[in-house]
């Protein structure tokens, strides 16, 4: 007889609300004494009978809760529980990465200009290298007023390499002053602020 057969005709034999000795089991499933205490003993470990003490005799019989069942609604309730920490662990790991992904975002919106950057492309571009930073108008203006100044057939040409110089180096350092404001306000803005 296996331990599913013996679990079996035990649980027929308390099935009506009845307590069994280790005797009458014995005698029904014809097994020892010792070797049907041993099997009783590891149903009342799984939870299948209890054992009850009456008057020095033990007996065997239904548990006093279904402990199946309530190990079930154990079990759902620890799953329920885990579940809800799991749900609000994901909520705030998403929260943070959101968190996270917006400051990076308005870093990008923010994004510094360099300095030396700015300086270069002023002494080497003149006004053009004002679109670095500068606003587009402003850039485009000073960049259309050079490039007519530079073409105009009557002005001086001789001797006016330091005119250029002084109107580059100029350029470089509006241009760093732009930057300024650039990084500053986290983006292209006048120089000047309105009058308004």
């Amino acid at each position: 007889m296996n331990r599913g057969e013996f679990e079996a005709i035990v649980v027929s034999m308390v099935s009506g609300g009845e307590r069994v000795s280790v005797t009458e089991v014995s005698e029904r499933v014809d097994l020892s004494v010792r070797s049907v205490t041993t099997l009783l003993d590891a149903l009342v470990r799984d939870g299948t009978l209890d054992r009850y003490e009456d008057a020095g005799a033990t007996t065997y019989g239904k548990p006093r809760l279904v402990r199946r069942g309530v190990g079930a609604r154990l079990d759902d309730a620890e799953r329920a529980v885990r579940d809800g920490m799991l749900d609000a662990a994901g909520r705030l790991l998403a929260e943070g990465a959101t968190a996270r992904v917006e400051v990076v975002l308005q870093q990008d919106a923010l994004v510094q200009r360099k300095y030396g950057i700015a300086a270069l492309v002023g002494l080497l571009f003149g006004p053009l290298g004002l679109l670095y930073v500068a606003p587009w108008k402003t850039a485009g203006l000073a960049t259309l007023v050079y490039l007519g100044v530079r073409w105009v057939p009557f002005f001086p040409s001789e001797g006016m390499w330091k005119f250029w110089l002084t109107v580059h180096v100029l350029c470089a350092l509006v241009n760093m002053a732009y930057t300024f404001r650039f990084n500053r306000k986290g983006g292209r803005s006048p120089l000047l602020p309105s009058r308004r």
